[in-house]
């Protein structure tokens, strides 16, 4: 069960019910504000009085969303924007929503001039355009990548898939099935390298034990405690900060 109330110097609250819950958590997810879920025996109010209780915790941390979803904003002037491979350009018609031109490696995005740049229809769009080029172009490399360390150093995998995670860069299943994170795309090309041989690593070692590290400082030429480190200045495109 889920219930919208609405209060005073917080605003709109989603109160969720949970059979599996043993106590009241608060949780302040972005773009959807403060989340209590709260056992199924309780009853609602014991919700507003914990959250009366954590009244100022709440507020400042909605403020450090706010600034988060404020400093997650595409800009205007971040264009012309660079992927990996492609340029991006945006530029106002007079049409009625969105047109997509593609010429070589340069992506013309037309934006009909009655839909504000800042408009969170616009941001949506345009993030979600974004994510898919840099999807496409991680699937163009990575795979020829991985497949490229694999041969080199001997390693057997099952497949690579790309897929948007939200906190991780890759991953590596019980069947050698790697993941990959398309924000990778993002990274200098020697951090890049790093994760896909950190997950190549895993077909042979599976946790990050001592022979693990041992394992990968043979891939990067004794480097990879300082990728790994290294690669932490970038979490916060896969959401670790």
């Amino acid at each position: 069960m889920e219930k919208r109330i609405f209060i005073k110097d917080i605003g709109n609250i989603t109160v969720r019910k949970n059979k599996l819950a043993k106590s009241i958590r608060l949780k302040i997810i972005p773009k959807k504000g403060l989340v209590v879920t709260i056992p199924a025996f309780c009853a609602y109010e014991e919700a507003y009085r914990a959250i009366e209780f954590r009244k100022l915790w709440i507020q400042k941390h909605l403020n450090e969303i706010k600034e988060l979803e404020e400093n997650d904003k595409i800009l205007l002037t971040q264009f012309p924007l660079n992927t990996y491979e492609h340029t991006l350009h945006i530029e106002e018609k007079d049409i009625e929503n969105y047109e997509v031109e593609t010429v070589g490696k340069t992506i013309t995005i037309y934006k009909s001039s009655q839909i504000l740049f800042e408009s969170s229809k616009n941001q949506e769009y345009l993030k979600f355009l974004i994510s898919e080029i840099y999807r496409f172009e991680a699937k163009k490399f990575i795979p020829k990548r991985v497949q490229f360390f694999a041969q080199l150093f001997k390693l057997n995998y099952n497949r690579v898939s790309i897929k948007n995670q939200k906190t991780r860069w890759g991953s590596c299943s019980s069947q050698n099935n790697l993941n990959f994170n398309l924000n990778l795309m993002k990274l200098p090309e020697h951090l890049r390298d790093y994760v896909i041989l950190h997950e190549l690593a895993h077909t042979i070692e599976k946790n990050h034990q001592e022979s693990f590290w041992k394992l990968l400082d043979s891939f990067t030429d004794k480097k990879a405690k300082k990728l790994d480190k290294e690669l932490n200045q970038f979490n916060h495109l896969v959401g670790l900060d």
